[in-house]
C-alpha cells in the first residue's frame, strides 16, 4: 500500500507529469498553466535564458563551420526571427489570459471588500446606537454622588427629628 497517512498534509507532487486532482477542472487547470507561463515570462530568469539562447544562436551561425550553419546572416537570421515571433505570438495570449484571470480575482476581492465594508458600517452604526442608548440610560439612573447626597439629606432629617424628639419625651418621662 502507498504511503497514506492522515496525520500529515498531502505533499505537493513535483515533476513534469503531476497527477491532476479531482477538484480542479480542465479550464481552471489550463488557466493555472497559462498563469505559470505568463509569470515565468516576466522574470529576469526568462530574459537571461532568452538572451543566452539568442547569443548562442547568433554565435553558432556566425562562427561555426559554413556547412553546419542553419541560419545565415546574409538572410538576416530569418529562422531566429521566426522563432522569436512564434514565442511572442504564444506569449501575448497567455499573458492576456493571465490578466483576465487576475481581473476576475480582483473583481471578486473588491466585491468581498465591499460586503465587508458594508457589514463593518452596519456594525458601527449599531454600536453607535447602543452607546447612545447607554448614555441616555446612564443619565436617567442615580449616580453614586446623587445617592450619597440623598442619604445625607435623609440622615440630616433624621438627626433633626432625633434632636427634636428628646425634648418632647423628657416631660413625659418626668410625669411618670
Amino acid at each position: 500500500m502507498a504511503d497514506f497517512r492522515l496525520d500529515r498534509p498531502k505533499a505537493e507532487e513535483r515533476g513534469l507529469f503531476r497527477r491532476r486532482s479531482r477538484s480542479t477542472s480542465s479550464p481552471d487547470r489550463a488557466g493555472q498553466i497559462s498563469e505559470g507561463i505568463a509569470r515565468f515570462l516576466g522574470t529576469p530568469r526568462f530574459i537571461f535564458y532568452l538572451t543566452v539562447f539568442c547569443i548562442v544562436w547568433l554565435a553558432w551561425n556566425v562562427w561555426a563551420p559554413f556547412d553546419l550553419r542553419f541560419d545565415s546572416a546574409a538572410n538576416g537570421f530569418t529562422a531566429l526571427t521566426l522563432m522569436l515571433s512564434l514565442q511572442a505570438s504564444y506569449a501575448a495570449p497567455l499573458i492576456l489570459l493571465a490578466q483576465n484571470r487576475q481581473d476576475d480575482r480582483d473583481r471578486v476581492a473588491a466585491e468581498q471588500d465591499r460586503q465587508r465594508a458594508e457589514r463593518s458600517l452596519a456594525d458601527t452604526e449599531y454600536l453607535a446606537r447602543e452607546v447612545a442608548a447607554l448614555r441616555q440610560a446612564i443619565n436617567e439612573t442615580a449616580t453614586r454622588d446623587f445617592v450619597r447626597s440623598e442619604l445625607r439629606a435623609l440622615l440630616e432629617e433624621l438627626r433633626d427629628e432625633d434632636d427634636d424628639a428628646p425634648e418632647q419625651d423628657e416631660p413625659r418621662k418626668r410625669s411618670r
